[in-house]
């Protein structure tokens, strides 16, 4: 199943690149193709929870906004966009609706992260 979903991505002008981890084809994301994730098992910092990795993203806006408020360095550069994800799965040790999924496809940025307070 397709849907749609927010990713937070550091833009530049002109470019989408993920934030932590790279895809097969390294950190910038092409507009309107589909991309498949590095899916392998993996943890996030310092946890001990391993999980099965994939591209990150949040089901609503409503939901990124609130995520990127977790953000206080790179605000001028990191952006939502709005995006298509298929073969979904949820990351279930977040405290956040996290999705997981092997593909994802950037369409277009819709907002910028207002970030939290330092």
């Amino acid at each position: 199943m397709i849907r749609t979903a927010y990713k937070i991505v550091e833009w530049d002008g002109k470019s989408a690149k993920t934030l932590f981890h790279t895809s097969t084809r390294g950190r910038e994301i092409p507009r309107g193709k589909w991309v498949r994730a590095l899916s392998r098992s993996g943890r996030d910092g310092t946890s001990k929870t391993w999980y099965t990795t994939g591209w990150h993203s949040l089901p609503t806006l409503a939901d990124a906004k609130a995520y990127g408020k977790k953000f206080v360095k790179r605000l001028d550069r990191l952006r939502i966009v709005k995006c298509r994800i298929k073969n979904t799965w949820p990351k279930t040790h977040s405290p956040s609706p996290v999705l997981l999924s092997l593909w994802l496809k950037f369409d277009r940025v819709v907002a910028k992260v207002s970030g939290g307070v330092k």
